[in-house]
């Protein structure tokens, strides 16, 4: 009777045990997964010549920003009176995104973040790195929402991320972290007061001469458009 019993939990425990170990398989597996997005904007490795010509992409975009944004400036001193010009749009397309960022390496530790990617979907924006330590590397993703406050200031809303294919529970980390608002570089901010984990970035000028109007994500394309402030009567 007692044998049996033994037997039995042996079992029980050999079955628990083969479970275990079989979750922890898969649970490894998934986490070392890589996003579908992530896999096909690392398929390509980015030319030197791809290089320079998102490079003058972006600058010729800053150029024509300059050139836009003097128009709106009014200097009466000179007899120069305030040009409204149409609204303007600066456009990325995450494969010129991607293409600049193919390189960044930083190091945290003992460990690395290295080849970050960008990928823009409809209404929403992806990012993913590759985390690489002395244990392995991985895959961390995530999915963030972008809108525009009445003001003009950009923000990021985090949805979702994962490590590999593993949903990590955002909310429930949120949670250990201090509910304040940290300036990360000049107007970016790292917002954990809000509901999910905020980033914003005010894109107006500090003369209140233009801000941010929309935004558009789709397409692999981001599309910000700026418009002049009405002046006050």
């Amino acid at each position: 009777m007692l044998r049996k019993l033994v037997l039995r939990l042996l079992r029980i425990a050999g079955a628990a045990v083969c479970l275990l170990l079989t979750s922890l398989a898969i649970v490894g597996y998934l986490a070392m997964q890589e996003p579908g997005f992530y896999s096909a904007a690392m398929a390509g490795q980015a030319t030197l010549q791809e290089v320079a010509a998102a490079t003058q992409s972006l600058e010729e975009q800053r150029a024509a920003y300059l050139i836009w944004r003097s128009q709106l400036m009014a200097d009466p001193a000179r007899g120069r009176d305030r040009v409204v010009p149409k609204p303007f749009e600066i456009r990325y397309t995450d494969k010129h995104l991607n293409t600049l960022l193919a390189s960044e390496i930083t190091k945290i530790g003992d460990g690395t973040i290295e080849d970050p990617r960008v990928g823009v979907t409809q209404g929403r924006v992806e990012f993913a790195c590759g985390v690489r330590t002395p244990a392995g590397r991985c895959v961390l993703s995530a999915e963030m929402t972008p809108s525009l406050t009445p003001d003009g200031v950009l923000t990021l809303d985090l949805e979702s991320t994962h490590l590999g294919y593993l949903p990590l529970p955002s909310e429930t980390l949120l949670g250990f972290l201090p509910r304040k608002k940290e300036r990360l570089s000049g107007n970016l901010y790292l917002d954990l007061t809000a509901p999910k984990l905020r980033l914003t970035l005010d894109l107006s000028d500090k003369a209140g001469a233009f801000m941010a109007d929309s935004i558009e994500c789709a397409d692999g394309e981001l599309v910000v458009r700026f418009v002049a402030r009405p002046q006050a009567e």
